[in-house]
């Protein structure tokens, strides 16, 4: 019999719930408990958690896109994403403002809209090195903002950025978030190699089979990567 007494769960522990049910590929019932955790973060008046799990749902909307390939899930996505700035601005909460903003850069991609998202990601950038995020705050989470500002930029025509973002790649594995959580630094490690390998596959067919393969190496080594095997095997058909 359940306890009726049972003590409610906190915002972080749904927010919590929603990551983890996203990254298995549940992608209704994640969309289905950020509900939950969006009343549990205005009880308790927790605004800032409250902008990123904006980000975490514009992020759901995201996947259900490549999923399905219905747009109408970018447009849901980049609502998400707008309503994450706007609750860090109507709280005024300057530190808050940089990762939905990151987050709004990667659905405008998404959209092919990539000069508005090259612009940006710059902006996020700059407001991430103006007024750190205060749970984001670590060198990863930067460099992993870096490499898709200039794999982007690179996309939008910006040829001086394929260096950059050669660079950004070296400084997440030097920046220690293997240590903070092995998950997020193989997913973005080989997300980073995965978007080299499609923004280079019309222009550098070789250098692209090279980062192609570098991300299969983290994928291969880390099963709890799913979605990531998933767009891996998508791209990699348009190098057979």
């Amino acid at each position: 019999m359940a306890n009726k007494s049972e003590t409610p769960k906190t915002g972080k522990e749904l927010h919590e719930e929603v990551e983890k049910l996203r990254e298995n590929g549940h992608f209704w019932k994640a969309l289905k408990i950020s509900y939950d955790a969006i009343a549990a973060y205005i009880n308790e008046k927790n605004y800032s958690s409250l902008s990123d799990l904006e980000g975490s749902i514009s992020l759901t909307y995201r996947h259900l896109f490549n999923q399905t390939g219905d747009k109408n899930y970018l447009v849901l996505a980049e609502s998400a994403a707008e309503c994450g700035i706007e609750i860090a601005k109507f709280n005024n909460l300057e530190n808050a403002v940089a990762i939905p903003t990151y987050n709004l850069a990667k659905v405008q991609e998404e959209m092919g809209s990539v000069g508005e998202a090259a612009e940006t990601y710059e902006d996020a950038l700059e407001v991430f090195q103006k007024n750190p995020p205060q749970d984001h705050n670590r060198p990863g989470v930067l460099a992993d903002m870096k490499i898709h500002a200039f794999t982007c930029q690179y996309k939008a025509g910006d040829k001086s950025a394929l260096p950059k973002v050669l660079s950004a790649i070296e400084e997440l594995q030097k920046s220690g978030e293997e240590t903070v959580s092995k998950y997020n630094y193989d997913v973005w490690l080989s997300g980073a190699h995965i978007k080299l390998a499609e923004a280079l596959k019309d222009e550098d067919k070789d250098l692209a089979r090279k980062h192609l393969d570098e991300a299969k190496k983290i994928i291969d080594g880390n099963a709890d990567l799913k979605l990531r095997k998933e767009q891996w095997e998508k791209l990699s058909q348009n190098f057979s």
